[in-house]
């Protein structure tokens, strides 16, 4: 395995089927730990890509697309993303089709995105707004925000 050239070592520890072969196999010799060393980022995403089952892309690819929408961007184009959604039981990918580990860390990206702005959202809003929705006669008052609430505000976001 030693002669084999670099390429083709990374090409194996890429094809391995999880991330404890890969760890068995860089610990076996130092020309595998090299190699991937050397293409450390693009051997886990490969071995992440065949990990994730393929019964989530849809949602997360999905969902990648409605994160590259303007928050200004026409109700319309919002409407196709969600009637694209909505025939994902009926509509199937191509064979060719091969989803990529970038969208889904973009996915992964936009999600904490919209978690921090409910967070900051809902903790300024409920300074001045009881949930009930009256105006509280002091905002300096601090104000418990439930895991719910938070919830129900990603999901409005």
């Amino acid at each position: 395995m030693d002669l084999l050239p670099l390429e083709i070592i990374q090409q194996i520890l890429a094809d391995l089927p999880d991330f404890e072969s890969l760890q068995c196999m860089i610990l076996t010799s130092r020309r595998f730990l090299e190699a991937f060393h050397d293409r450390e980022k693009w051997v886990l995403c490969q071995i992440l890509e065949q990990s994730i089952p393929r019964t989530l892309w849809f949602d997360a690819h999905v969902a990648f697309m409605a994160s590259q929408l303007p928050l200004y961007q026409h109700w319309q184009a919002r409407k196709q993303v969600m009637e694209f959604y909505l025939v994902r039981d009926v509509q199937t990918f191509h064979a060719s089709f091969q989803p990529r580990l970038s969208h889904r860390l973009a996915l992964s990206k936009f999600y904490r995105i919209v978690e921090h702005w409910s967070s900051v959202f809902a903790s300024y809003t409920l300074r001045f707004y009881r949930i009930d929705g009256e105006l509280r006669e002091s905002p300096l008052d601090p104000v418990p925000v439930s895991d719910s609430e938070y919830i129900r505000i990603e999901r409005d976001l």
